[in-house]
């Protein structure tokens, strides 16, 4: 997989190069020091580096292009920074740069920014960008290029779920910087609940995967490439086989799956887990009633944690063979008071009485309290 980082060094003083780069690093000074347009969403800036991007009298265009992951390419990235930062304030004491990481429309001063290149957390490697349309949003990544898969476009997301919405596209951003493994047309990701399927916008009717819903104009005329684009779709229901464009419904969920537990004093370590994960039930919760459930650690990839025993008195929960293995959209059919708290973390404990009330017991300090 080739990974690819570009950035651009705009200062007020002439940028001197060392006289050797690192393998797969390429630097070329501008003769005229390209300018965002005045459009351009910059992330993790501040106006002085707005201001000296916009009024630089000199920049440098620096790549890497190579066959080193993504926190390799960033360190000789870094390094280069560092070398040329040394170089040219040796020349001029009192001048200023910032570094404008092209992919991620992100500005910042020399300092920073080589911090933020030697990062291994997935934030420093992603942007999101959120723009109004109607009374949704829509949402887009710019970044994944540089992990060497298509960016991502989620539509109609609503304005309260975009917190949800963000943290899921950075577990995403996570996942492919830590396996290596892009998410390519046609796989299944899971938004906590509901899985979602990632289509290539070029097949989506009406879809168009064009320039300017790819990115920005200052993205376009730096890299003079566009990356392909990933649409997602959501089904329209647990029970639906029918793909809907857009993630309304998974991050209503996962909202109000967190919001539950947050409801009961829960604010750590809340996990909403897949539909599709596993929970270990005894033989007779199918038959409804009083039940009694605790998430424990999950023991094995799919499992969610969740063990759920009938209350009743009689039942010898001893036996292996008194156990069954389901999945959690199955359990919720059977004993839907535990849904709401489904998402609840590793050590809380769940009761369902007679007439249908739930307690929690927190994971905090054990005590009960009534839903």
């Amino acid at each position: 997989m080739s990974t690819r980082v570009e950035v651009v060094l705009y200062g007020d003083a002439p940028l001197l190069l060392p006289a050797e780069l690192p393998d797969g690093i390429e630097a070329e000074t501008m003769a005229e020091p390209l300018r965002p347009s005045d459009d351009t969403n910059w992330h993790g800036d501040d106006a002085d580096a707005a201001a000296l991007v916009a009024a630089a009298t000199h920049a440098m265009a620096i790549r890497y292009c190579g066959d080193a992951d993504l926190h390799v390419a960033q360190s000789l990235l870094a390094d280069v920074l560092e070398s040329i930062g040394a170089l040219s304030c040796a020349r001029t004491i009192d001048g200023t740069f910032v570094v404008v990481d092209v992919y991620s429309i992100d500005a910042r001063m020399l300092v920073a920014a080589v911090a933020r290149f030697r990062s291994e957390e997935p934030q420093a490697r992603l942007w999101i960008g959120a723009r109004p349309d109607g009374d949704a949003l829509q949402v887009e990544t710019f970044g994944l290029r540089k992990l060497g898969m298509r960016e991502v476009h989620l539509s109609a997301v609503p304005e309260a779920s975009l917190p949800a919405v963000s943290g899921f596209l950075n577990k995403l951003c996570h996942y492919v910087s830590v396996t290596g493994a892009p998410i390519r047309p046609g796989d299944s990701v899971s938004f906590g609940w509901v899985d979602l399927r990632m289509l290539p916008a070029e097949g989506v009717v009406g879809y168009p995967d064009d320039a300017e819903r790819c990115a920005p104009p200052f993205v376009l005329a730096a890299t003079g490439v566009v990356p392909g684009v990933l649409v997602a779709a959501e089904p329209a229901s647990d029970a639906s086989d029918e793909w809907v464009i857009g993630v309304a419904r998974a991050a209503k969920v996962y909202r109000q799956l967190s919001e539950a537990c947050h409801s009961c004093g829960i604010t750590a370590e809340i996990d909403v887990p897949r539909a599709t994960s596993t929970a270990v039930v005894c033989d007779r919760v199918p038959r409804g009633g009083p039940v009694e459930a605790r998430r424990l650690a999950p023991d094995e990839t799919g499992a969610s944690g969740w063990v759920v025993v009938c209350r009743d008195p009689s039942h010898d929960h001893e036996p292996a063979e008194s156990f069954t293995v389901v999945t959690l959209l199955q359990l919720v059919g059977w004993a839907p008071r535990l849904y709401g708290m489904i998402a609840a973390p590793v050590g809380t404990g769940l009761a369902v009485g007679p007439d249908d009330e739930l307690t929690i017991r927190l994971p905090s300090d054990g005590s009960d309290v009534p839903a």
